[in-house]
Order: structure tokens, then C-alpha cells, then sequence
């Protein structure tokens, strides 16, 4: 159970992340397709960059909520918000490390309407 909840809130953060980035890349001179691709390859480091970051700190909140006596008290509520702020940590970070590395390949983000 503990496991499918982990999951679930992971990818939860990654189609949030993957939500709130901007809407296109474009670079002059670069198709579609190699535009998808260089998309394709920041998502997956900022995944890994999310991974490293914040499993452990998920994995530690869930043992202390978990215990009869642990740092955030029983499970509950009160465990609720230190997981949701890991959440959205999660999230920011991942935006942010996408947009940093399709930058750094010389990408411009847009938006609808600019």
C-alpha cells in the first residue's frame, strides 16, 4: 500500500510538473521532432534530478508517520503537509531543472499568446 502511494504521488508531480512547463520550445533552425526529443531528454534528467533529491526525504516522512511515536505523530493530517510541500518542492524542481536545460540548449520557452 505504502508503495502504490509513493508512486501515485510521484507521478502526480511529474504530470504537475510536466503541466505547469511552458506550452512550447522553439529554437530557429530545430524541427518538431528534435525539439520533442531534446524535451524528452531534460524531463527525464530533471526525473532523475527529483529522484535523488527527494526519495529519501519522502521515504523519511513516511517512516515517521508511520510510527506509534514519530516526529510528525500518527498518521493523519498533520502528516498530510509536509508531504504536500514535498510535493510541490518536487514540482518546482522539476520545472525549474527542465527550463534550465533546454536553455542551456539554446531553446526559448513561449506561451500561448505571446
Amino acid at each position: 500500500m505504502k508503495t502504490t502511494s509513493l508512486a501515485l504521488l510521484t507521478a502526480a508531480a511529474v504530470l504537475t510538473a510536466c503541466a505547469s512547463a511552458p506550452t512550447s520550445w522553439q529554437r530557429p533552425g530545430t524541427s518538431p521532432d528534435s525539439t520533442s526529443a531534446a524535451l524528452a531528454a531534460c524531463r527525464g534528467a530533471a526525473d532523475r534530478s527529483a529522484r535523488e533529491r527527494f526519495d529519501t526525504e519522502q521515504r523519511v516522512l513516511q517512516d515517521r508517520a508511520s510510527g506509534p511515536s514519530g516526529l510528525l505523530g500518527s498518521p493523519g493530517l498533520g502528516s498530510q503537509m509536509p508531504r504536500q510541500r514535498l510535493a510541490d518542492d518536487r514540482r518546482q524542481h522539476v520545472a525549474a531543472t527542465i527550463e534550465a536545460c533546454m536553455t542551456a540548449r539554446g531553446f526559448v520557452s513561449t506561451t500561448p499568446g505571446s
